[in-house]
């Protein structure tokens, strides 16, 4: 996998969350406030030109960090990084994406 991230910026959550759970993966930090999202080469990758984007080793690519975060979740159930009751679920998904 590789991720694409940038400092100050939402990305750094899934970069911590690889960490934690210990997946293999190369990160690319990419100079969002210099505009490189906003360059041919990232906009092939992401067209919506924003980081977090998770290239998965199939080459799909992950977008947003709640979607990333639960995907990568739902890797490995045993890790216990969601709650399996739907009404848990929805509570910890609610705090993951208050903004």
């Amino acid at each position: 996998m590789k991720l694409y991230w940038g400092p100050h910026t939402c990305a750094i959550g899934t970069h911590v969350l690889l960490e934690e759970i210990g997946r293999p993966y190369e990160a690319e930090k990419i100079d969002v406030a210099g505009g490189a999202t906003e360059e041919t080469w990232f906009k092939a990758i992401n067209p919506k030109s924003k980081v977090p984007t998770l290239v998965l080793n199939n080459g799909r690519v992950l977008t947003e960090f709640g979607a990333i975060a639960v995907w990568l979740a739902r890797q490995d159930p045993a890790l216990n990084l969601l709650p399996t009751d739907p009404d848990e679920e929805e509570r910890a998904l609610s705090l993951m994406d208050y903004a």
